[in-house]
């Protein structure tokens, strides 16, 4: 049966290595050493905990250096006009972007425009105004990129706004108003004399949609817009 050893290595202390080395100087004839064995291997393990610190050190600072090339990486997107022939406009946005995208915006003239995603940095927008639209994609590193579009948007509101009444009271007309497609740009309505003498409104309220105008000394000719340029004409006639 054969037997099986196993071998270390000794171990020496650090008297016993310091004995050892004062005896090799004597044989040497070289004068003993004068820092203590523990001093020296203090400082040796100083100086490796000082390189491990030094090699962490450069390991960030490469990784830093590394890492600020995706701080500028901007995205980048592609529009199709997928709409079909007749149909109202509808774009789909394809965003490429090595880092995640946090918003895609729509703006057509400073409004908003609603952005739907439909899939993996996939968006559709179908806007219901023409003009400019702007596409902003913002990616997690504050990096954007716009593309512009120019929208021609077929009207879908063909009919102008309505009278629902009209009061009189301390001498001003209230004329009350409904549209259910594009809504009313009170703004735009103004009033016409026969000869051809313009009259703004006093005021309006579009949350309780009416228009204000002060009693008309003759006849008046009343213009009011919807937002797709449907007008309504109306004629305040005056009792003489």
């Amino acid at each position: 049966m054969a037997n099986r050893f196993t071998s270390k290595s000794p171990t020496l202390t650090v008297q016993q290595a310091d004995q050892m080395l004062s005896n090799i100087f004597d044989i040497c004839n070289v004068p003993p050493n004068t820092v203590p064995l523990e001093t020296l291997e203090s400082y040796s393990n100083y100086r490796a905990e000082r390189f491990t610190f030094k090699r962490f050190l450069i390991g960030i600072i490469i990784a830093i250096f590394l890492l600020i090339p995706f701080l500028f990486i901007t995205p980048s997107m592609t529009v199709e006009n997928v709409s079909a022939p007749g149909d109202a406009p509808k774009y789909q946005v394809t965003v490429n972007s090595m880092l995640p995208v946090t918003s895609v915006t729509a703006t057509i003239d400073d409004s908003n425009v609603p952005v739907f995603e439909t899939g993996d940095n996939v968006y559709t927008i179908e806007p219901a105004s023409s003009g400019n639209l702007v596409i902003t994609a913002n990616s997690v590193n504050k990096q954007y990129y716009q593309l512009q579009v120019d929208v021609f948007a077929d009207r879908h509101d063909k009919e102008a706004p309505k009278l629902i009444r009209n009061e009189v009271s301390d001498g001003q007309v209230y004329m009350y108003l409904s549209d259910n497609e594009s809504g009313i740009d009170y703004s735009s309505a103004y009033g016409l004399y026969n000869n051809g003498d313009r009259v703004d409104p006093v005021t309006f309220n579009s949350s309780e949609n009416y228009l204000v105008f002060d009693y008309p000394k003759e006849d008046l000719n009343i213009y009011i817009s919807d937002k797709d340029g449907n007008v309504l004409q109306l004629v305040v006639t005056v009792n003489k």
